[in-house]
């Protein structure tokens, strides 16, 4: 099994500890479950919400060239964010990459795509 999965089933495993026991000691209520479970998901949210640069601003204002030079500067983790946030890998082979510049391709090919699409029908 992977870290990945393994710290995943390590979260769930926690997550339904914490619900039996307040279960078992507070007599919780549903909706007090609710709120716990509520208040998981909005940080996960909050982690998961993060464009550092805001790809598509920075490709409509400032252009493809700016864009390059932002994403340069960002991570290899950062770029894998922006990748999964915006979902500009479907099949997900881009989760094995480590090279920036093959990351940073991806993201530029699949921005320029997204804002091209419908063109077709403007002109």
């Amino acid at each position: 099994m992977s870290k990945l999965k393994e710290t995943r089933n390590k979260q769930i495993a926690d997550l339904l500890r914490a619900i039996a026991d307040l279960i078992e000691i507070d007599k919780a209520s549903p909706k007090k479950i609710i709120e716990e479970l509520s208040q998981v998901k909005n940080e996960r949210q909050k982690i998961e919400s993060k464009d550092p640069i805001g790809i598509f601003k920075v490709l409509e204002t400032s252009g493809v060239d700016d864009l390059r030079s932002r994403l340069s500067q960002l991570s290899v983790p950062d770029l894998k964010g922006i990748i999964s946030i915006h979902r500009l890998d479907p099949s997900r082979k881009s989760s094995k990459w480590k090279d920036p510049d093959k990351l940073m391709d991806l993201i530029m090919t699949m921005a320029i795509n997204r804002t091209k699409h419908g063109d077709v029908f403007i002109s």
